[in-house]
């Protein structure tokens, strides 16, 4: 229902049914707005001071009369006449975007303009001589106006409320299709045939009697006598009575089976309605006042009950969901590196742990908590844990009503900050490991317990404590049948992961196996080339043991086959 179109306050709904009760028991009854602001017309018309835009629009504005007349009284608030100011800008925003409800305009002046209204307010302000409680604490409030802070300082400082109520009487008077001015005009009529038109007037309400009571001045009394004119600011509001009961709904809801927000939300927002409906706005006014604290909306533009509430229950359920999501990839590469002849519960513990150091969590995968369920992410903000609890607030967060979609939308929040993370990078690593070990037959052999003494099997396995020494697991490579080049990328896979482990244990990987020794080097015989033959003059022998010359054309033997010894290549050279 459009609030300025819908019901009465309740003070107004009770004497029309009193009026209706009435009618039981005497031939007279209480007129209601609209045949009380048509007997008023045709009482000013027969005094010869009807307006020039005719009874159709005088009617529409004596009924404005009694039903707003709080409205009423702010068009003659004496300066600095911030209301009125506040409503004026209202109007002319409004009409300058062709708004036509109070909504619209409404949701438009809160939204997004709340600037302009301000800005004029303070010009107000500025230039006035005295500026009497609360608005001068509403002027040192805009002393630092901006274009973005507008919306905020709105619904924050003291005494915008006055501002405020300018806007909803603004927004009023749009839905009516009026101009401030027409109401002013139709009060100083009004006020002329006060006298003449006593009994009609006063059935316009609170503003037509207070006109018909005082004659040639409008008289803004009866406000006191009709609702308390200050209400607390927004924000004071909202923090004094919503905000304490954000934690224990949220709580609440963060248990399985406990979805219902009505007997927390109902009567918050029952009294909430109560207050503004008896300090300075109508009911339907404080429906939507309260609507938007609750809501997140108009004057509290996603940062209402319902969305703290979403808020803090995502963050209470955040670190369930972080356990879970690491203990899973902590699983998964347990499961991989048995598959794959790394089945030592040493090796695989020292992976979750890597894992679960890295997103803030124990050894033993659980995110530490205080006493009102925040998590103490061990490493802090840089941790994945932290990391993804910051991402929360720009997340698409989900109503708590549909907490079971929580483990979907939160698993992708923390996909988000894992994917962009050095643990990726490590895992990605681990994974192009695993196949090349088994590949080479490779293998780390389980621990064998005696019976009846202590030893790895069967027993739980512990993660190193500060002070002791690291486990330790040998990784094996004894298959003399498996080429050089699957072994070698084998010893290199073992390397990467001693090195990502090295913090929770000690990997040994085995050496390189030795380069085979090269071929048996052989000199070539040494070829030479005789040259011609010359007669040559043998001289005779001059005795039996003289050794005759070697032929030219027998060249001596090749010296013996020289072998090498290939030094075998060591790790690192």
């Amino acid at each position: 229902m459009n609030p300025t179109t819908g019901p009465r306050p309740t003070s107004l709904r009770w004497r029309s049914a009193l009026a209706c009760a009435v009618l039981l028991l005497a031939p007279t009854a209480q007129a209601g707005p609209q045949a009380a602001a048509e007997a008023a017309w045709g009482c000013i018309k027969a005094n010869g001071k009807a307006v020039a835009q005719g009874a159709q629009t005088g009617v529409r504005v004596l009924t404005f009369i009694a039903t707003k007349p709080l409205c009423v009284a702010q068009l003659v608030t004496p300066p600095p006449a911030v209301p009125q100011v506040a409503m004026g800008i209202t109007v002319g925003v409004a009409t300058q975007q062709q708004l036509t409800s109070y909504s619209a305009c409404s949701d438009r002046i809160y939204g997004f303009v709340a600037h302009p209204v301000l800005g004029a307010v303070k010009s107000a302000l500025d230039q006035a001589p005295q500026v009497p409680p609360p608005l001068d604490h509403l002027k040192d409030g805009l002393a630092d106006l901006a274009a973005d802070n507008a919306v905020e300082l709105l619904t924050s400082i003291p005494g915008a409320e006055v501002v405020t109520g300018g806007i909803d009487c603004g927004c009023a008077l749009v839905d009516a299709g009026l101009q401030p001015d027409t109401v002013v005009q139709m009060v100083a009529t009004t006020k002329q045939v006060a006298q003449q038109c006593t009994d009609v007037l006063e059935e316009l309400g609170p503003a037509g009697q207070g006109i018909a009571a005082v004659g040639g001045a409008v008289s803004t009394a009866w406000r006191d006598s009709v609702k308390n004119p200050q209400h607390m600011p927004y924000q004071q509001y909202y923090d004094r009575f919503w905000a304490p009961q954000v934690e224990g709904l949220a709580q609440k809801l963060i248990q399985p089976g406990s979805q219902d927000w009505t007997p927390t939300v109902k009567p918050l927002w029952d009294r909430c309605v109560d207050y503004f409906d008896s300090h300075n706005q109508y009911r339907d006014t404080a429906r939507v006042t309260c609507d938007s604290m609750r809501d997140g909306v108009h004057i509290f533009p996603q940062r209402g009950f319902v969305q703290a509430v979403n808020l803090r229950t995502w963050q209470l359920a955040v670190p369930g969901a972080v356990e879970n999501y690491a203990r899973y990839l902590a699983q998964q590469q347990g499961d991989y590196a048995r598959a794959n002849n790394l089945g030592h519960n040493r090796l695989t513990l020292a992976l979750s742990a890597v894992i679960f150091r890295d997103f803030g969590l124990t050894p033993a995968g659980a995110a530490p908590r205080d006493g009102h369920g925040n998590p103490q992410w061990i490493g802090g903000g840089a941790s994945l844990g932290a990391k993804a609890m910051a991402a929360v607030p720009q997340a698409k967060i989900a109503s708590p009503a549909v907490l079971d979609a929580h483990t979907v939308a939160m698993s992708s929040v923390i996909a988000g900050a894992y994917n962009g993370s050095a643990l990726l990078q490590k895992v990605l690593r681990w994974q192009a490991a695993y196949p090349l070990i088994k590949a080479a037959r490779c293998a780390i052999p389980p621990a064998i317990r005696i019976p009846g003494s202590a030893g790895d099997a069967g027993v739980p396995p512990k993660i190193r404590i500060p002070g002791t020494a690291l486990p330790r697991v040998a990784l094996g490579c004894h298959d003399p049948n498996v080429p050089d080049e699957a072994r070698a990328a084998a010893v290199n896979a073992c390397q990467t992961l001693s090195v990502d482990l090295q913090e929770f244990l000690v990997l040994s990987c085995p050496a390189p196996r030795p380069a085979a020794p090269l071929a048996s080097v052989n000199t070539p015989p040494v070829v030479t080339t005789s040259p011609p033959t010359l007669p040559v003059r043998v001289r005779p022998a001059l005795s039996e043991e003289a050794t005759p010359a070697p032929a030219p054309d027998n060249p001596p033997a090749a010296p013996p086959p020289i072998r090498l010894r290939v030094r075998p290549t060591l790790p690192g050279h």
